[in-house]
C-alpha cells in the first residue's frame, strides 16, 4: 500500500466520478447533465477544502476472509493474491443495500450491497457488488464488478460518497511538523 495525496488526483477522481454518475442515470430523465455536473463540482470542492489529506492506495481483491487465527488456513494468501482485482486502486464509498439474518443460524447474517473505486490504472471509477457473511467469528467477502447500482439516485448516492469520503480524508490528515519530528527523534 502507498499514501497519495488527494489534491493531487482530486480533479482526475472528480472527472471520472462525473462519468460514473452519467453512466448511472442515462435512464433517469429527471436529471440532466447540468445538475450532475454541479453536485459532483460542489462535492469535491467541499472535500478539497480538508487541508493535507492522502489517500491509501492498494490492492482491491475479489475475496477477503477474516477468521481470526484461522484466517490464513482458510484463504492462504497465495490464493488470495492471485485474484486481484485492482492493484493500484482506493475505495471511495461501500454501502449495503440488504442484509438477511437467519432464524435458524444464531448470529448469521449476510449483506449485499456495492463498493466504489477509483483504478488509478484506467482512470476510471469502477462499480463492485459485493456479498458479505458474518457468521460467529468468521466473515466472508466476495465482490464482482458490475454495471449499474439498482435504484441509483443521484442524491441519496452523493449523500453516502460525501460522508464516507469526508471521514476518510479526515482521517488522513497529516501534521507535517509531526512527522518531522518523529524523524529527528
Amino acid at each position: 500500500m502507498k499514501m497519495i495525496r488527494f489534491e493531487n488526483v482530486c480533479d482526475s477522481i472528480r472527472e471520472a466520478m462525473f462519468r460514473f454518475y452519467m453512466e448511472q442515470t442515462c435512464f433517469d430523465r429527471d436529471v440532466c447533465v447540468e445538475k450532475i455536473e454541479k453536485l459532483v463540482d460542489r462535492t469535491f470542492d467541499a472535500m478539497s477544502e480538508i487541508p493535507n489529506t492522502n489517500l491509501t492506495v492498494g490492492n482491491i481483491p475479489r475475496f477477503a476472509v477474516m477468521a481470526d487465527e484461522y484466517t490464513e488456513e482458510i484463504l492462504p494468501m497465495y490464493i488470495k493474491n492471485s485474484d486481484m482485482l485492482y492493484t493500484e486502486a482506493v475505495q471511495l464509498a461501500s454501502f449495503v443495500t440488504d442484509g438477511y439474518s437467519s432464524d435458524k443460524s444464531v448470529g448469521a447474517y449476510t449483506a449485499r450491497g456495492y463498493d466504489i473505486v477509483y483504478d488509478f490504472t484506467s482512470g476510471k471509477v469502477k462499480l463492485l457488488y459485493f456479498v458479505m457473511t458474518d457468521c460467529n467469528d468468521m466473515l466472508t467477502l466476495y465482490r464482482t464488478e458490475t454495471d449499474y447500482i439498482e435504484k441509483f439516485s443521484c442524491y441519496k448516492f452523493t449523500e453516502i460518497l460525501y460522508s464516507q469520503m469526508t471521514e476518510m480524508l479526515k482521517n488522513s490528515i497529516f501534521v507535517p511538523t509531526l512527522n518531522v519530528f518523529m524523524e529527528v527523534c
